[in-house]
């Protein structure tokens, strides 16, 4: 029993993650994609939209495309 609750404890970490994942994903899009009046409004600048999204996340820009870790 003990090893079932490990696996469905883990299983919930892991569909967390990946529900927080898309939000931050869907927020960086409705963000990216909205005025510079709009984000000016909320008091937010066009480059501050990654950090504000994804703040415990670094890019990398690098030729031929964004790492991000």
């Amino acid at each position: 029993e003990n090893n079932m609750n490990y696996v469905f404890r883990s299983l919930n970490g892991i569909f967390k993650a990946i529900q927080k994942s898309q939000q931050q994903r869907a927020n960086y899009w409705l963000l990216h994609n909205m005025s510079d009046k709009q984000l000016k409004d909320m008091g937010i600048c066009r480059g501050e939209i990654h950090h504000k999204v994804f703040k415990h996340r670094y890019v990398i820009y690098i030729p031929g495309g964004v790492t991000t870790l």
